[in-house]
């Protein structure tokens, strides 16, 4: 599922418990998210690319639901930085 759509299902099933602000990702975490996302693809890493795929559909699945409720400016662009 694209980024976008699972942000727009996480806005909707969200409560309005911000009243109107917004929430921003820090450049901190998008940073890192990058970081990891390169340890997680690079290819000398010895691993079967079928266990390189679950980690890494792992650990972006945990990120998006952790940031859920962010405003997903910077991170609609990270779908085609994968």
């Amino acid at each position: 599922m694209p980024l976008k759509q699972r942000h727009d299902e996480a806005q909707r099933n969200a409560p309005d418990i911000f009243k109107g602000r917004h929430l921003i990702l820090s450049p901190k975490s998008l940073h890192n998210f990058k970081l990891r996302i390169r340890e997680l693809t690079n290819r000398t890493w010895g691993v079967s690319w079928r266990y390189r795929y679950f980690k890494l559909k792992q650990y972006v699945v945990g990120w998006m639901n952790y940031f859920a409720l962010v405003t997903f400016g910077p991170v609609e662009r990270l779908n085609h930085w994968i």
